[in-house]
């Protein structure tokens, strides 16, 4: 107050607002952000797969024309994982579908597999809104801080959908 007095002196009332923490983030706006269900798979049936790819697959076993069984390897969307599981794209995997265990006779149905609302926003791109998940570290009014740094998230400069309920996924964007 001591260095601009003079600009406040013909003022009566003065609005000061005190900032007592600071948080760094993103700034979106809440009606970008939408929920998902998605399928909660547990970590132990996920896969490296065969070679040197780095993707992560599961093992899916499936019934041939001879009445055998198989494994086939599937590669369905997963947005983040925890210690204990999977959260899964069901779009990308089918509901009856059975999954086998790392080395194991273990098997998993995904029917039985839990649902799990993630928040996210679609993202354009290359002209396809795409979901991508988001964690809010600070929720307002009309604004959301997220963290930057989520794991198949977004980032600084993407263009996301300011109304997320005015698309579905993979919707092309012209």
């Amino acid at each position: 107050m001591s260095r601009y007095l003079a600009e406040y002196v013909s003022e009566r009332y003065l609005n000061l607002t005190f900032i007592f923490s600071e948080t760094k983030g993103l700034k979106i706006p809440n009606s970008a952000i939408v929920e998902k269900d998605v399928l909660m798979i547990p970590v132990g049936y996920l896969s490296g797969g065969s070679g040197t790819t780095e993707k992560k697959y599961f093992n899916q076993i499936v019934l041939t024309e001879d009445g055998s069984t198989s494994v086939v390897q599937i590669s369905p969307t997963i947005y983040f994982t925890d210690d204990h599981f999977c959260y899964v794209d069901p779009a990308d995997i089918k509901e009856d579908a059975v999954l086998a265990a790392n080395e194991s006779d273990i098997t998993f149905n995904v029917s039985t597999a839990g649902i799990y609302k993630l928040k996210g926003v679609y993202c354009i791109t290359q002209g396809t809104a795409l979901f991508k998940q988001i964690d809010i570290t600070v929720n307002g009014d009309d604004y959301s801080i997220i963290d930057p740094n989520t794991a198949y998230g977004i980032s600084a400069y993407d263009r996301i959908v300011l109304d997320g309920t005015s698309v579905k996924e993979n919707q092309i964007i012209y």
